[in-house]
Order: structure tokens, then C-alpha cells, then sequence
């Protein structure tokens, strides 16, 4: 079953040409360099040394700052870390507080705002795509899905309907670097990095079938916005940074616990009326994704997780893996296919950042924000394709 992700590949980037808004303007030399791209980087991670060594030196960074973030809870909170029925908001989501204060950090001394402008111009180049969709690409990681449309404000109005929709994409596809480190606790390190590099290649290579670029037609945006700097003072930045990141913490806690109690409801209600629960039953609707995918007996397991991951989130569908016995294949492909924020309260989260800095754009947007959902969430099933390859 390690080859048939190829198949799952080709079925799922005909979906995405039949979903294209434009196919006479799709470049396709564009979309092979990612999909090359994304490949070797898959390669790179889960079988050489140095790709492993690398993604173990990235989880051990994040387990040091995790380590200080923990003085912190610590003080706070007690003897209570220690308390397993409290573990995981503790220990998992309460470090991305003191990590969202390392962004805010980064980018108050523009640190960020350098690597991400640098980095945006060799996609740009890469991939085709103008300065602000390539750099938006690794904006969305810096500053997540909703960061990148607040950083736009003062031009946002004047984008046409292709960018509103590729910007939305760039942050749907993709995870944020202020919750990167409890991905690390939850999965293997080498799973969390490939799916993190490899979907700044997936999006943008999505997005060039789906929204092709015209690029005889397009304005450039003046992209002076990158150098950009919080306002206030360091300390200022500190204490807005922190507040943002405990909200980011709260949002993901009372998610889990709406979407997890929602799902055991419906679980029951299910097996009373069907004698089988919810779960298996979004099993067996995604099984043949998860099939073509290259996960053959293990399809329905693996097609509970991303059916739950499009319906609840990423954290979700995380949790109930960890009840399932997989194997490093299946486990492979289900890892990276659940790393991004391809879920329906996206569309909520990306519309409620758009009207708030663009009335006039987030109804362009909604107008397809459930395509933008779709293509997002087929970028990170080719994602898991590619990555199941080659793990046997």
C-alpha cells in the first residue's frame, strides 16, 4: 500500500484542476516545482539523518522553551501540573502563552518580519506567485490564519477577489508557530516538521490550480506593510503578546471540551439508534479517501481522524488518535494530513478577521469560503499522500 499514494496524488490534483476558477491560466511548471519541493522535503525529514536530526533538534529547542515556559505555570499554578486530570492544559497549552511572547518579541525587533520578506521572495520565485501571496505564505505560519489579513489592513481593499482567496488559503493550509510546540508534545517531531515545511509548498501549490494567477492582469500591492512593527514599547509588546496568547490557549481549551463532549453525544446517539457510533460512521464515509491515500486496511481508523479534524480541529482529531493502534505508516499519513487549520470554524475565523479590518472583502469572501476550505483541506490529504510514500 506504500505506492498507492501516488494514485491518491493524481486523483486528488484532478480534483483540484475540475475545481479550478481558471484552468487556461493554470502555469504547470509552477505546480510540479512545489510538488517536487514538498516531496524532497518529505524525504529529506523522515529518511536521512540529517532531515531526523533536524526535526529532533527543532522539538528539542521547543521542549528548552517549553522547560521556561513550565517555571512560569509552575508559580502560577502549583502542585496542580502535576494533577493528571489537568495535564494537558497545563503542560500542552499553557507553554503556547510564553512561546505567542517569543513571537511578539521576534517581531517587535523585526526579526521575523526579515526572514519572512527573504524567505517570500525565493517562493515568489519558486512558485510564481506575487510578493504578497508568497510572503503571506510564510506570514501565516509566523503570525496565523487571522494574522495575515490584519497585516493588510491599510491595502485589503483594494485586492482583488483571487488574492482575498489565496491569502485565506496560505492560512488555512498551514499551522501557527505560536502552537507548534504542543503539536511537538502530542506527535512525533519528524511528522510535526515535514507537515509544517511541506504545507507552505502545498498551499501555494494549490492555490496556482484552484486561483491561477493572471499575470497580465493583476496590480502589484506595495509590500512596504512587511517592515511593520507592534506598537508600543518592549514591555507593552510583552504584555500584548501574553494576552493574545492565554486567548489562543482558552479558544483551544473550550473547543476541545465543546467538541469533544459534542462527539461522544453524538456517538451515542448514533450507537443507540444505529448500533454504531458517529466516529465509525465518518470512518466509513472518508475510508476510500484515506484508501487512495495509501492506508489500505487502516482506512477506516484513519479516516475517522481527518473526517473529525474537517469537522471539530486538528487538536480533535490529535487526542482520539492517541486511543487508536496504528502503524508508522498510517500513523505517518494521518500525522501530517491533521497539521493545518483546514477545518469548518475556519471559515468563521478567517471571515470574522477579514470584516474586521473589511466589510467588502469578507463578503468576497464568504462568497467561496467553503472552496477555500476544500482546496485547503485537499493540499493537506496530498500533503499525507506524499508523506506515506515513503514511510513503510
Amino acid at each position: 500500500m506504500q505506492f498507492i499514494g501516488i494514485i491518491g496524488v493524481v486523483i486528488l490534483i484532478g480534483i483540484l484542476f475540475l475545481l479550478s476558477d481558471n484552468r487556461k491560466n493554470i502555469r504547470w511548471k509552477y505546480p510540479i516545482i512545489l510538488l517536487v519541493l514538498a516531496a524532497v522535503c518529505a524525504f529529506i525529514f523522515l529518511n536521512t539523518q540529517f532531515g531526523i536530526a533536524a526535526a529532533n533538534g527543532v522539538a528539542s529547542f521547543f521542549n528548552y522553551l517549553t522547560t521556561a515556559a513550565m517555571s512560569g505555570v509552575e508559580f502560577v499554578f502549583g502542585n496542580l501540573t502535576n494533577k493528571g486530570q489537568i495535564t494537558f492544559i497545563l503542560n500542552t497549552l499553557m507553554p503556547i502563552l510564553f512561546i505567542s511572547v517569543l513571537v511578539g518579541l521576534l517581531l517587535k525587533f523585526g526579526i521575523l518580519q526579515f526572514i519572512s520578506k527573504w524567505l517570500g521572495k525565493a517562493l515568489g520565485i519558486i512558485s510564481g506567485e506575487d510578493e504578497l501571496i508568497s510572503f503571506n505564505s510564510i506570514n501565516a505560519f509566523m503570525l496565523s490564519q487571522s494574522g495575515v489579513f490584519v497585516s493588510a489592513k491599510e491595502f485589503i481593499d483594494n485586492l482583488n477577489p483571487r488574492q482575498i482567496y489565496a491569502m485565506a488559503i496560505c492560512g488555512v493550509s498551514t499551522i501557527s508557530s505560536t502552537i507548534i510546540g504542543a503539536y511537538l508534545q502530542m506527535l512525533e517531531p519528524r511528522y510535526v516538521v515535514t507537515a509544517t515545511v511541506m504545507n507552505i509548498f502545498m498551499g501555494l501549490f494549490v492555490i496556482n490550480i484552484v486561483f491561477p494567477r493572471d499575470v497580465n492582469n493583476e496590480a502589484e500591492v506595495d509590500m512596504s506593510f512587511i517592515d511593520n512593527k507592534p506598537a508600543g514599547n518592549v514591555l507593552q509588546v510583552i504584555g500584548d503578546y501574553a494576552t493574545t496568547g492565554f486567548n489562543t490557549v482558552i479558544a483551544i481549551g473550550i473547543s476541545l471540551m465543546a467538541f469533544l463532549a459534542l462527539i461522544q453525544l453524538l456517538n451515542m446517539i448514533c450507537d443507540g439508534a444505529f448500533g454504531i457510533d458517529f466516529q465509525h460512521i465518518l470512518g466509513y464515509v472518508f475510508s476510500p479517501l484515506a484508501w487512495i491515500m495509501g492506508c489500505g486496511n487502516e482506512s477506516l481508523e484513519v479516516g475517522n481522524l481527518i473526517a473529525t479534524k474537517l469537522v471539530s480541529n486538528e487538536f480533535v482529531s490529535i487526542s482520539s488518535m492517541a486511543n487508536m493502534d496504528l502503524s508508522n505508516h498510517a500513523k505517518a499519513i494521518a500525522s501530517v494530513s491533521m497539521l493545518s487549520f483546514a477545518n469548518l470554524s475556519s471559515i468563521g475565523i478567517v471571515g470574522g478577521a477579514i470584516s474586521g479590518v473589511s466589510e467588502k472583502q469578507s463578503d468576497v469572501f464568504y462568497k467561496k469560503g467553503f472552496k477555500v476550505l476544500l482546496v485547503a483541506f485537499i493540499s493537506s490529504l496530498i500533503a499525507g499522500s506524499i508523506v506515506g510514500i515513503f514511510v513503510a
